[in-house]
């Protein structure tokens, strides 16, 4: 092709990259900071604070329950310390409550009149969460326990890696999953989520 005809598509293909990260854009604007907004559940009166730290898979951490009402949640432990938006073209904006002494965070969609802590992350970190000891299942499973601990307590699992980082994740069929640094390396983080129904691909049944 001649020099001219490429210098007129050099144009062409720049517009075409700018159209395609716009749309990209649109489709999904990532998690930012953002402030309480009136609308969003928030603590009404005095807080309770008769609560457990008990992690039960498939179920609650604490009194977040997987796919229970967010403004229950919020009546324990206050409102958040830091709150996240993450907002994709076409569905709810989903809202990630975060609190810091308790080290437990949780997400949630903005829908309905009592909107509920998500069930599933969908790729989006959502759900429920802790990154210290201060939380426990009945078994002593805690951040802070070791990967080869996590085993003999669970039905079926499956142990995925990063090549880059060396992370680990334990995702469970009993509605919870481990994240450590590395096979030796102490639990950091542990999520509660639905059980799964299905079960495809597992290395490790």
């Amino acid at each position: 092709m001649p020099r001219r005809g490429l210098r007129l598509l050099k144009p062409l293909f720049l517009l075409l990259a700018l159209l395609l990260t716009a749309g990209h854009l649109v489709a999904a604007k990532g998690w930012k900071h953002v402030k309480m907004r009136s609308s969003w559940p928030h603590l009404t009166g005095t807080r309770n604070m008769s609560y457990d730290h008990l992690i039960v898979p498939a179920s609650r951490i604490g009194p977040v329950k997987v796919g229970g009402s967010v403004a229950q949640a919020v009546q324990y432990l206050g409102n958040p310390d830091e709150i996240w938006l993450f907002e994709v073209s076409g569905e709810p904006n989903l809202i990630k409550y975060i609190y810091r002494d308790e080290c437990i965070w949780f997400a949630w969609r903005d829908v309905g009149l009592d909107p509920v802590v998500e069930s599933r992350s969908e790729g989006t970190g959502a759900n429920v969460n802790v990154t210290c000891d201060k939380w426990r299942t009945t078994s002593g499973l805690h951040v802070g326990s070791l990967p080869a601990d996590v085993i003999p307590t669970v039905t079926r699992y499956c142990i995925s890696h990063d090549d880059k980082s060396g992370d680990i994740e334990i995702e469970t069929k009993d509605g919870i999953l481990f994240w450590a640094k590395d096979r030796y390396s102490p639990i950091n983080q542990i999520r509660v989520t639905t059980t799964e129904t299905t079960w495809s691909g597992c290395t490790n049944d």
